[in-house]
């Protein structure tokens, strides 16, 4: 039987956490600080997963619903909604990196300077500056 707003609102922490199933795969996680999770668990490749949906209240009970049917949307295509959501954070970490911001930097420029000059900066970047911005000081 599907869980209502109210049976979630309710539910009060145990000394261990424990979780109360909504059914597909949709489960609450119940903390004992008095948190509350929700999580996706599904199977991929024969390896059982855990999606992060977001917390209780701030994500309700309507939206965690319509966030697990995305994923298992993406289960039925193939695509693991854990390794492309660590995908999608990696892909962020580069753009908003000092070098991903050069590089983009370097794209808007590749108009006006010619493909020596440009090919030149980026050699320069690459040997100097971004072997210093990935070594922790």
């Amino acid at each position: 039987m599907p869980l209502t707003s109210i049976e979630i609102k309710n539910a009060v922490p145990r000394e261990k956490e424990y979780i109360i199933n909504d059914g597909a795969g949709l489960v609450v996680l119940v903390k004992p600080s008095g948190a509350k999770l929700w999580r996706f668990r599904y199977s991929f490749a024969g390896k059982k997963q855990k999606l992060s949906l977001g917390s209780y209240p701030d994500t309700p009970l309507a939206q965690a619903r319509i966030r697990a049917a995305d994923a298992r949307a993406k289960l039925a295509q193939g695509i693991s909604p854990v390794n492309e959501r660590r995908e999608q954070q990696q892909a962020s970490k580069v753009v908003n990196s000092f070098e991903g911001v050069c590089l983009e930097w370097q794209a808007t420029r590749a108009d006006v300077w010619s493909e020596n000059y440009a090919a030149e900066i980026k050699r320069l970047f690459e040997r100097t500056v971004f072997p210093l911005t990935t070594s922790p000081l």
